[in-house]
């Protein structure tokens, strides 16, 4: 058996997706990932730091998708709009299905079109890695894909908050 699965945001198998869930394979984003990771963070970096208004990364949401923050706002913000998703209700998710959501979040983010720092995706995997699996409930999810809930749970652990179970 493999001891270690390398995510690229294209490769990824139903095969990889249960040896990580339930055989607790090692996950690592391979170095081309890492690269186009790394290409678009330092795209964003480099629009963060001009004047341009860009919805999502630099401005606030709803009514206020055209008002530009500050940059020493700006994290608050992001840190703000993950705790205001943390929305759920009821039992928490069986362990291999939060092991196959962080190996899932991971995997798409190996893509390089999302933008964010590749040390997220390190961090996604050392989750995994560590067997440590943020709280995450089954209702409460909102948003048109129903992932938002769910997803926030899992970027509040990232941030040192919520709840996390360890498996051994």
């Amino acid at each position: 058996m493999e001891n270690k699965i390398f995510i690229d945001g294209n490769s990824l198998s139903l095969s990889d997706v249960e040896k990580v869930s339930f055989k607790r394979v090692s996950v690592e984003p391979s170095p081309k990932a890492v690269e186009k990771v790394r290409k678009t963070r330092n795209y964003i970096e480099k629009i963060l730091q001009g004047p341009e208004v860009v919805y999502g990364l630099n401005t606030g949401f709803g009514s206020l998708s055209d008002k530009k923050i500050n940059k020493e706002d700006l994290q608050t913000l992001q840190e703000n709009l993950v705790r205001s998703h943390c929305a759920g209700i009821g039992k928490s998710l069986d362990l291999p299905i939060v092991r196959a959501l962080i190996l899932l979040r991971a995997n798409v983010l190996c893509k390089g079109l999302s933008g964010v720092r590749p040390s997220i995706i390190d961090a996604l995997c050392h989750l995994l890695n560590l067997r440590l699996h943020p709280v995450i409930y089954e209702q409460g999810s909102v948003g048109a894909s129903g992932d938002l809930a769910p997803l926030a749970q899992l970027a509040l652990c990232l941030m040192g908050e919520g709840r996390v179970k360890v498996s051994f």
